[in-house]
């Protein structure tokens, strides 16, 4: 992690705060393994409370796993394949 105000180094990942003061994360990984940005976030000061939820604007299913988005992709992405 590297962040602008403040310097902290984490092998690989790269995390800046940008004078905002609210970030969520759904679930990202990193190298193989659970990212937790929100805790990353929370060390930089920001909060996670964003005041909505992605998934009451649109449905969507959360990949839990880097095999599923791998799966996902393979069967979903393409011209001609199905989007859902």
């Amino acid at each position: 992690m590297l962040s602008m105000r403040r310097r902290t180094l984490l092998t690989g990942l790269a995390v800046a705060a940008y004078g905002g003061t609210h970030f969520h994360d759904t679930g990202s990984w990193f190298n193989g393994r659970p990212a937790r940005l929100d805790e990353v976030a929370s060390g930089l000061g920001l909060s996670d409370g964003v005041g909505r939820h992605p998934a009451g604007a649109y449905p969507y299913r959360s990949l839990t796993s880097p095999a599923a988005v791998e799966h996902h992709v393979l069967r979903h992405a393409g011209a001609g394949r199905p989007h859902a």
